[in-house]
């Protein structure tokens, strides 16, 4: 068991301290680019809870500069940019996208809707 997995897991006991829990917090958001959501299916919590607790410890949740999340997935996929892997993606479904990316369904519905009002005439999968 990895030190974040051992952390989550204490982290149900509530027997880690709040030093701990911060570091573990920022290992998994700020290193790693973690999303609140995919924090939250990690520790069985919603997003809400996960954001509520990251505020209580401090750390700004919207940080300007930080780029999303789905950024970074569709670069490690190889494409340069969101543009690009959605042009790409044909008739995949938001789901099957969602899926590929470890993103949520509505993250990626979210990004397609701004994907088109930025690109016109593209028709939806």
């Amino acid at each position: 068991m990895g030190a974040v997995e051992e952390f989550l897991s204490d982290y149900g006991k509530k027997t880690l301290n709040v030093e701990d829990a911060k570091e573990a917090f920022r290992l998994l958001y700020e290193k790693e680019g973690k999303s609140l959501e995919d924090i939250a299916k990690m520790m069985g919590k919603t997003r809400q809870a996960v954001a509520y607790v990251a505020r209580k410890m401090g750390f700004s949740i919207s940080k300007p500069g930080r780029p999303p999340v789905i950024r970074s997935r569709v670069e490690q996929k190889g494409f340069p940019n969101v543009a690009d892997y959605f042009k790409a993606s044909g008739k995949k479904t938001f789901a099957s996208m969602a899926e590929e990316l470890q993103l949520s369904t509505s993250t990626i519905q979210r990004y397609y809707a701004e994907f088109l009002r930025e690109n016109a005439g593209i028709a939806n999968p």
